[in-house]
């Protein structure tokens, strides 16, 4: 295994994941194991690696890692985790069971079974869910916008507020390969290409199209606490067509997925909303769309559901999630105000 300067670990030349992530790890040889030969590319890795740190500070407290927890020991974490998401939870825990089944498969838990496969997320889980904190888990159109005004960065607000509104993309392929030529002031749109280099135009506000034109005029990017670039107060950005670019510390002349989710979760702890993720501020924008469409015609139709994952570049047919996270989202609202 070689480290590069604390910033991230490569292993066996394969998996590239932040050191500091690697870092929080419980038990840390057999997570890097599952993270190398259960995952296929670095970006899911790096997800998933998210997620084992937040067992961490449990396993530490109970001096037993993921793979060796009982029944009670899984409940016991969740009821403390309700500070999350129904979507974050249900990954939290299907994450957290593709673990066990590799330790078990592999030989290398105490029990040699996976207390995961005797609960239900939905009947022994989701029960336990705080409302108020629920409802703390995304963001109404508001909140998103007033984040511009705390950003010291324009190339982070870019990677940021589009995603309300549906622009992202497969591992947010549809922001990294945004160029200026893509904007089309005239008639308000936006061309977005995925990683499968399939294209889609959709209409955007003024307000939106400012978000990119502001990115697009930035030069310099502004550091973030004492260490910086190097003891630098700021960092030269790349000059390339790209609306999203990194600064010319990086050898690559374009911003990787990784980047971009970085700038993301720094802006979003800027403002206050350090335990949201990119997908809560995706979901917020198609839950803000969902309610907009509840309060004026008193009810949701499949075509409206349909509607607004095809208008967010989803599987049209995959609605049933969204319904259900929206209707926890509504009894949360109804029970907190």
């Amino acid at each position: 295994m070689e480290t590069n300067k604390g910033i991230q670990t490569e292993i066996e030349g394969k998996v590239k994941v932040p050191e500091f992530l690697l870092n929080q790890l419980y038990n840390r040889p057999n997570k890097e194991l599952f993270l190398k030969e259960y995952l296929e590319d670095d970006l899911t890795r790096q997800s998933y690696c998210v997620y084992l740190n937040l067992v961490s500070k449990h396993e530490l407290l109970i001096g037993k890692d993921l793979a060796d927890w009982s029944a009670d020991d899984i409940l016991n974490f969740f009821a403390n985790q309700m500070t999350t998401s129904h979507s974050s939870l249900r990954a939290q825990f299907s994450i957290s069971k593709q673990y066990c089944n590799f330790c078990v498969g592999r030989g290398i838990n105490t029990t040699g079974t996976n207390k995961f496969a005797t609960l239900s997320f939905k009947k022994d889980v989701l029960p336990m869910l705080n409302m108020k904190n629920y409802k703390n888990k995304f963001l109404t159109e508001e909140q998103v916008w007033a984040m511009q005004n705390e950003s010291i960065n324009a190339q982070d607000t870019v990677c940021l507020i589009p995603l309300f509104y549906g622009i992202k993309g497969n591992k947010v392929s549809e922001l990294q390969k945004l160029v200026e030529s893509d904007l089309d002031s005239i008639n308000h749109t936006i061309r977005l290409t995925d990683d499968d280099d399939s294209v889609r135009v959709i209409e955007i506000s003024e307000r939106l199209e400012g978000i990119f034109r502001d990115a697009i005029g930035q030069d310099v990017y502004n550091r973030r606490g004492k260490e910086g670039f190097g003891g630098r107060n700021s960092a030269q950005l790349h000059d390339s067509d790209s609306i999203i670019r990194p600064t010319t510390i990086n050898a690559e002349g374009f911003c990787t997925a990784q980047t971009i989710s970085t700038r993301c979760k720094k802006l979003l702890t800027d403002c206050g909303h350090s335990e949201l993720s990119i997908n809560d501020v995706y979901t917020s924008g198609k839950l803000s769309r969902l309610k907009k469409i509840k309060d004026e015609n008193g009810e949701i139709t499949v075509e409206d559901l349909k509607k607004i994952q095809f208008d967010f570049n989803d599987n049209v047919n995959n609605y049933s999630s969204i319904l259900e996270t929206f209707l926890l989202y509504e009894k949360a609202i109804s029970k907190v105000e």
